[in-house]
């Protein structure tokens, strides 16, 4: 149950905070800090749930496997907009940052309701997942997802 209403409440902030940074894009400045703070933590999230949480909750069950390959084919179209992002935010093409975070958040939307509404329930069923510490949980630096890493839409 805390790593639920922690995976939960990560994926509300994300959201709030990619709304802020729209917010602020619309007064004509972009927070390209608080658009890191977001990459930084979404990087964590999938970290987590790519190398503890799916291992753990993908044990043959046809349909639960189906969903997450499904969330990490989602993963890994995130993580290629946050490098589109970057280079947006770097070649100062903010009309195009525009579009791409207010399309990573439309991705957000029916991930985070999949996520919520049909993986992490099982959290509570796998003790290992639901005892386990995110708050400690350090991102490598080499790590890319998963199906990014197997090249299995490309780079």
């Amino acid at each position: 149950m805390k790593n639920e209403q922690w995976l939960t409440d990560d994926h509300h902030m994300v959201n709030r905070k990619i709304q802020e940074v729209l917010d602020v894009m619309d007064k004509g400045f972009m927070d390209s800090d608080k658009f890191s703070e977001i990459e930084k933590s979404l990087k964590k999230h999938i970290y987590f749930e790519e190398s503890v949480l799916f291992p753990a909750l993908d044990k043959g069950d046809l349909r639960t496997h189906q969903m997450i390959e499904g969330l990490k084919m989602e993963h890994a179209a995130l993580w290629k907009l946050m490098d589109i992002i970057n280079g947006e935010i770097e070649e100062e093409k903010f009309l195009k940052t525009k579009k791409s975070l207010s399309e990573m958040l439309l991705i957000l939307k029916t991930h985070n309701e999949n996520e919520e509404g049909n993986i992490y329930n099982k959290i509570v069923e796998n003790s290992d997942v639901d005892v386990f510490d995110i708050e400690s949980l350090k991102l490598p630096t080499v790590f890319i997802c998963e199906k990014l890493r197997n090249r299995r839409i490309g780079k």
